[in-house]
């Protein structure tokens, strides 16, 4: 291991000859901005082409000392797998809140976007993959820009070669997105197959449980993760007569019904992607197409139907 160290620079003890012309001054102070102007120019050459991975650059000059050190003054490295993480049970209780939490589970497959088209901020990058830990509840995780191309293209990977990443998130938000999932921010990282204890768990755990993954791919369980998040079962269901109570007190309740849609000719509908739900100018359904709303390559028109 080494020491490094960054020296500033210190008063000279030596006085100039008053024989030095301002000639000489001025061209040491030339080459001092030349020197300047050059490693400021590589450091920015530096920035702009790294790897996108490494959000952040660690640099020395010619004023950095380096040392080595023994081993009895070497660091040990935390395994980042084994902070504090929120388990998937408790990811309701911080929905829609804004509060950055970290993440831990296992990546059992992708889903078809690859970016999203706004009003607002036009066109951006963006991949949801779909989550799970110990507890069977997936959900959707979603990396927004410069995480689709790197975290995102070696997760992508790895499930086509077969396996399932473990992933580790830091300053996550969880979103009312498809009834609840994951998001990351601006301040965000990913981390892909971890080390650390809590990390061999999941990946011994996905080993042996290839066959319940496999299930809950097919049955598209991410679907449902609003309701297995929640765990309605859990808490009081209260009868449609208690709603216009609930909705005076502003409360919400968890009511459980089966909704018919009978079409006696009032219904409007139009014919949207399958993937994102945008309306898209077709009138035929069963129509294979690439979205330019989610990018779902094999994108199949549906009818959307809106009920009042």
């Amino acid at each position: 291991m080494l020491r490094i160290f960054h020296l500033s620079s210190s008063p000279d003890s030596s006085h100039h000859s008053s024989a030095a012309s301002n000639e000489d001054l001025h061209a040491q102070q030339l080459e001092e901005e030349l020197r300047s102007t050059a490693f400021n120019e590589y450091e920015h050459e530096l920035r702009s082409s790294q790897d996108e991975m490494y959000r952040f650059v660690w640099s020395i000059n010619r004023k950095t000392l380096i040392q080595a050190v023994d081993n009895d003054d070497q660091l040990d490295l935390q395994p980042s797998s084994d902070m504090d993480t929120k388990p998937f049970g408790q990811l309701y209780d911080y929905k829609s809140k804004r509060q950055a939490i970290n993440i831990i589970g296992v990546v059992i497959s992708k889903l078809p976007r690859e970016f999203i088209v706004t009003n607002r901020t036009g066109q951006q990058k963006a991949n949801d993959f779909v989550i799970v830990d110990e507890e069977l509840k997936p959900i959707i995780f979603t990396m927004w820009g410069n995480f689709t191309v790197c975290q995102g293209v070696e997760i992508d990977k790895e499930l086509r070669s077969g396996d399932y990443p473990v992933v580790l998130g830091r300053r996550i938000t969880v979103t009312p997105y498809q009834g609840i999932s994951l998001s990351t921010r601006t301040d965000s990282g990913v981390e892909v197959n971890p080390f650390g204890k809590r990390a061999d768990a999941l990946k011994e755990w996905a080993k042996t449980n290839s066959l319940v993954i496999e299930r809950l791919i097919v049955e598209k369980a991410h679907n449902n993760a609003g309701s297995e998040m929640a765990s309605p079962l859990d808490q009081q269901i209260s009868p449609i007569s208690y709603l216009k109570k609930s909705f005076e007190q502003s409360k919400g309740v968890w009511v459980k019904s089966k909704i018919t849609l009978i079409d006696n000719g009032n219904l409007t509908y139009y014919i949207g992607c399958n993937n994102c739900d945008k309306k898209i100018n077709c009138n035929d359904e069963g129509i294979k197409f690439q979205c330019m709303f989610c990018g779902h390559g094999n994108a199949v028109s549906i009818k959307r139907t809106r009920a009042d």
